[in-house]
Protein backbone atom coordinates (compact mmCIF):
# COMPACT_ATOMS: atom_id res chain seq x y z
CA UNK A 1 0.00 0.00 0.00
CA UNK A 2 2.09 2.85 1.36
CA UNK A 3 5.59 2.82 -0.26
CA UNK A 4 7.20 6.46 -0.15
CA UNK A 5 7.68 9.74 -1.01
CA UNK A 6 9.74 12.65 -2.05
CA UNK A 7 9.52 15.11 -5.06
CA UNK A 8 12.48 14.57 -7.44
CA UNK A 9 13.56 18.03 -9.51
CA UNK A 10 15.03 15.61 -12.26
CA UNK A 11 18.81 16.38 -11.64
CA UNK A 12 19.09 13.97 -8.51
CA UNK A 13 21.69 11.57 -9.52
CA UNK A 14 21.48 12.61 -12.91
CA UNK A 15 18.47 10.34 -13.47
CA UNK A 16 15.01 11.43 -14.99
CA UNK A 17 12.19 12.08 -12.25
CA UNK A 18 10.61 8.77 -13.03
CA UNK A 19 14.04 6.68 -12.60
CA UNK A 20 14.14 8.37 -9.31
CA UNK A 21 10.85 8.03 -8.22
CA UNK A 22 11.08 4.03 -9.44
CA UNK A 23 13.71 3.71 -6.64
CA UNK A 24 11.74 4.77 -3.61
CA UNK A 25 10.36 2.67 -0.83
CA UNK A 26 8.62 3.28 2.33
CA UNK A 27 9.45 2.14 5.51
CA UNK A 28 7.88 2.97 9.06
CA UNK A 29 9.85 4.21 12.10
CA UNK A 30 10.83 1.14 14.79
CA UNK A 31 11.83 1.95 17.78
CA UNK A 32 15.22 -0.41 19.16
CA UNK A 33 12.41 -2.38 20.58
CA UNK A 34 11.11 -2.97 17.07
CA UNK A 35 7.54 -1.31 17.93
CA UNK A 36 6.68 0.21 14.50
CA UNK A 37 5.40 3.54 16.92
CA UNK A 38 5.34 5.74 13.49
CA UNK A 39 2.92 3.07 11.87
CA UNK A 40 0.76 3.13 15.39
CA UNK A 41 0.15 7.05 15.37
CA UNK A 42 -0.85 6.82 11.43
CA UNK A 43 -3.35 3.70 12.46
CA UNK A 44 -5.08 6.23 14.83
CA UNK A 45 -5.90 8.28 12.58
CA UNK A 46 -9.23 8.30 11.51
CA UNK A 47 -9.98 6.30 8.33
CA UNK A 48 -10.68 9.13 5.52
CA UNK A 49 -6.96 10.68 6.65
CA UNK A 50 -5.14 7.20 6.06
CA UNK A 51 -6.66 6.79 2.85
CA UNK A 52 -5.79 10.37 2.23
CA UNK A 53 -2.38 10.65 3.29
CA UNK A 54 -2.03 7.18 1.86
CA UNK A 55 -3.23 8.42 -1.75
CA UNK A 56 -0.77 11.72 -1.23
CA UNK A 57 2.12 8.55 -0.25
CA UNK A 58 1.46 6.88 -2.90
CA UNK A 59 1.36 9.72 -5.97
CA UNK A 60 4.95 10.82 -4.14
CA UNK A 61 6.61 7.18 -4.62
CA UNK A 62 5.57 6.93 -8.45
CA UNK A 63 6.04 10.75 -9.02
CA UNK A 64 2.94 11.95 -9.60
CA UNK A 65 2.66 14.25 -6.53
CA UNK A 66 0.08 17.11 -6.74
CA UNK A 67 0.93 20.87 -5.47
CA UNK A 68 0.56 20.85 -1.90
CA UNK A 69 1.08 17.14 -1.46
CA UNK A 70 4.22 17.23 0.29
CA UNK A 71 6.70 20.04 1.96
CA UNK A 72 10.13 20.68 3.35
CA UNK A 73 10.23 21.79 6.82
CA UNK A 74 13.69 21.80 7.38
CA UNK A 75 16.44 19.94 8.74
CA UNK A 76 15.96 16.87 6.51
CA UNK A 77 12.28 16.24 7.61
CA UNK A 78 9.60 16.78 5.27
CA UNK A 79 5.83 16.28 5.56
CA UNK A 80 2.93 14.85 3.57
CA UNK A 81 -0.09 16.51 3.82
CA UNK A 82 -3.81 15.77 3.14
CA UNK A 83 -7.18 17.92 4.17
CA UNK A 84 -10.38 17.34 4.76
CA UNK A 85 -12.76 20.19 5.24
CA UNK A 86 -11.22 21.73 8.19
CA UNK A 87 -9.08 18.77 9.02
CA UNK A 88 -5.08 19.11 8.52
CA UNK A 89 -3.39 15.88 8.91
CA UNK A 90 0.47 14.90 8.13
CA UNK A 91 2.79 12.29 8.20
CA UNK A 92 6.95 13.96 8.86
CA UNK A 93 9.01 11.55 7.23
CA UNK A 94 12.67 10.94 6.11
CA UNK A 95 14.87 10.44 3.43
CA UNK A 96 17.79 7.43 4.17
CA UNK A 97 18.95 6.12 0.70
CA UNK A 98 16.43 4.98 -1.51
CA UNK A 99 13.63 4.96 1.38
CA UNK A 100 11.21 7.59 3.05
CA UNK A 101 11.36 6.93 6.42
CA UNK A 102 7.86 7.71 8.07
CA UNK A 103 8.46 9.38 11.53
CA UNK A 104 5.05 10.15 13.14
CA UNK A 105 1.72 11.17 11.67
CA UNK A 106 -0.78 13.46 13.32
CA UNK A 107 -3.73 15.34 13.32
CA UNK A 108 -2.95 19.42 12.76
CA UNK A 109 -5.05 21.63 14.29
CA UNK A 110 -3.09 25.07 14.22
CA UNK A 111 -1.70 26.79 11.08
CA UNK A 112 1.85 25.69 11.78
CA UNK A 113 3.56 22.20 12.64
CA UNK A 114 3.22 22.08 16.36
CA UNK A 115 7.05 22.39 17.66
CA UNK A 116 6.60 19.08 19.88
CA UNK A 117 5.94 16.60 16.79
CA UNK A 118 8.34 18.73 14.44
CA UNK A 119 11.01 18.07 17.45
CA UNK A 120 9.72 14.34 17.79
CA UNK A 121 10.49 13.80 13.93
CA UNK A 122 13.87 15.27 14.26
CA UNK A 123 14.66 13.13 17.31
CA UNK A 124 13.29 9.78 15.42
CA UNK A 125 15.25 10.70 12.40
CA UNK A 126 18.34 11.14 15.03
CA UNK A 127 17.81 7.93 16.27
CA UNK A 128 17.11 5.82 13.31
CA UNK A 129 20.33 7.36 11.08
CA UNK A 130 22.10 6.29 14.70
CA UNK A 131 20.69 2.77 14.64
CA UNK A 132 21.07 2.29 10.59
CA UNK A 133 23.17 4.56 9.67
CA UNK A 134 23.50 7.38 7.61
CA UNK A 135 22.41 5.31 4.48
CA UNK A 136 21.04 1.52 4.17
CA UNK A 137 23.64 -0.96 4.27
CA UNK A 138 24.94 0.50 6.94
CA UNK A 139 27.06 3.83 4.89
Amino acid sequence: MVSGARQASGDENNQPKSAQAARRKWRWYRTESGRLIAREEFDALPERARAGLSNAIERYLTGQSRRNDIDSLGRGIYEIRHRYSNNHHRVLFTHWGQYCVALTAFYKNQPKTPKTDLNRAIDRARWWRDANGDEPGGG
